[in-house]
C-alpha cells in the first residue's frame, strides 16, 4: 500500500521559467513510484533533480530498491527536457544514487505514449544503465511494472541485478 505521505515537485522554486508538468512521489515499501503528470520541460526535470536526492538517500539506506515511473496524461517532453533527464541519469549513477531497477509506465491513454516510450527509455540507456547493470523495462500497466520490478528485487544473487 502506497504510503500517505506524498513529495512533489511543487515545493521546488522555480529558477528562470515555472516548471511544466508535476512529478509526485510516494512508496510502496521498498520501491518508490514516481507519478509524472505531463507534458513536461526542461525545469520540471530540474525541480526533480532537486527534489529526488532526499528521496533516493531513504530508499539507498533500505539496500534493493526500484523506482517505478508512471507517466500520466502526457508523455511528451521537448528536446531539452530529455536531454536533461539522460544528464540527471548520468550524474545519479556516477553518484551512486540510483535504483536497483527502475520499470516506466505509459499507458495507452498517455499522450504520446507510443511516440515517446523509446525516447524516454532511451534516456536512461544512454545516462548509463546498461554500463552499470540496471534493469529496465517500459510497460503499459502499472501492476505488471510493479510485479515485475518485485520479482527483479527479489532475486537471491545480487550478481543478477
Amino acid at each position: 500500500m502506497p504510503t500517505k505521505q506524498k513529495f512533489t515537485t511543487n515545493s521546488v522554486a522555480p529558477q528562470k521559467f515555472r516548471p511544466h508538468g508535476r512529478v509526485e512521489f510516494s512508496s510502496q515499501g521498498n520501491i518508490l513510484i514516481s507519478e509524472v503528470i505531463g507534458p513536461f520541460n526542461v525545469e520540471l526535470v530540474n525541480a526533480v533533480a532537486n527534489t529526488e536526492v532526499d528521496r533516493f538517500e531513504e530508499f539507498i539506506a533500505r539496500g534493493k530498491w526500484g523506482d517505478v515511473i508512471v507517466f500520466r496524461e502526457s508523455a511528451m517532453a521537448s528536446h531539452e527536457a530529455l536531454a536533461a533527464v539522460t544528464a540527471n541519469v548520468r550524474k545519479n549513477i556516477e553518484n551512486a544514487h540510483h535504483p536497483s531497477a527502475t520499470a516506466l509506465v505509459l499507458a495507452p491513454c498517455v499522450e504520446g505514449a507510443k511516440l515517446m516510450a523509446r525516447r524516454h527509455l532511451q534516456c536512461f540507456l544512454d545516462g548509463g544503465y546498461t554500463q552499470a547493470g540496471i534493469p529496465i523495462a517500459v510497460f503499459e500497466d502499472e501492476d505488471e511494472a510493479i510485479n515485475w520490478l518485485k520479482s527483479v528485487l527479489n532475486k537471491t544473487n545480487s550478481s543478477d541485478l
